[in-house]
C-alpha cells in the first residue's frame, strides 16, 4: 500500500474515532442524509443492508446515471451525433440488464463500481474547481420543490411539477469566484 492510500485510511480512522467532530467526512454524511430524504418523500427505498433492488429498479438507477452522464458530456461540447449514439448504445445496454432468466447482479462488482463512480465524481469537483457542497444544497433544495404539488413519478422519477425551482448554479459558481467563461 502506498503513503497516500495508508494517509486515507489513517485519517478516515481518526475521523470515525473522532465521531466525524473534524468535519472530513461530515460532508458525504449530510449528503448522504439529503438523499436519504429525497428517496423517502418520494416513495423511493432506503435500504438498510446490501442487497439487489427489483430488477426494474436497477435499470431505473442505471438509466438515471446514464442521463446524467449525457447532460455532462453535452455541458461539455460532445459532438451531438456522439451524445446520440451514446445514448442508443446504453439504452440497448441497460435494457439487456436482467433480460434473461438466470441473470444475476454482481453485487461486489455493483458495490465497487459504484464508490469508484463516486471517487471520479469527486474528483472531478476538484478538477473543475466547483464548489461541490454548496451546489450539492442548491440541487437539493431545488429537488424539495418538486414535493410542494404533491409527489407524481414519471418512468420512476419524481416530476417536476408546476412550483419546481430550478436550483441557480450560476449564481453559486459566481459566488464562488467564477467570472463566466469557459
Amino acid at each position: 500500500m502506498n503513503d497516500t492510500a495508508t494517509n486515507m485510511i489513517k485519517l478516515c480512522e481518526d475521523a470515525y474515532h473522532d465521531g466525524f467532530d473534524d468535519g472530513f467526512v461530515t460532508g458525504y454524511l449530510h449528503e448522504s442524509d439529503l438523499v436519504e430524504e429525497f428517496h423517502r418523500k418520494a416513495g423511493q427505498p432506503v435500504r438498510e443492508v446490501p442487497q439487489c433492488p427489483p430488477d426494474e429498479e436497477v435499470r431505473l438507477r442505471l438509466r438515471l446515471l446514464a442521463e446524467e452522464f449525457r447532460e455532462l458530456l453535452e455541458a461539455c461540447g460532445a459532438n451531438p451525433d456522439a451524445v446520440h449514439n451514446v445514448d442508443i448504445f446504453t439504452t440497448q445496454a441497460i435494457n439487456s440488464v436482467l433480460a434473461e432468466e438466470g441473470d444475476e447482479v454482481d453485487m461486489v462488482a455493483v458495490a465497487d463500481a459504484l464508490t469508484d463512480i463516486h471517487f471520479v465524481n469527486v474528483g472531478s469537483f476538484l478538477s473543475f474547481g466547483l464548489p461541490k457542497e454548496v451546489l450539492f444544497d442548491a440541487v437539493s433544495d431545488s429537488n424539495a420543490t418538486k414535493f410542494q404539488d404533491g409527489v407524481a413519478m414519471v418512468g420512476g422519477k419524481v416530476a417536476k411539477g408546476p412550483s419546481f425551482k430550478p436550483p441557480n448554479i450560476r449564481a453559486v459558481l459566481v459566488e464562488a469566484g467564477w467570472n463566466g467563461s469557459k
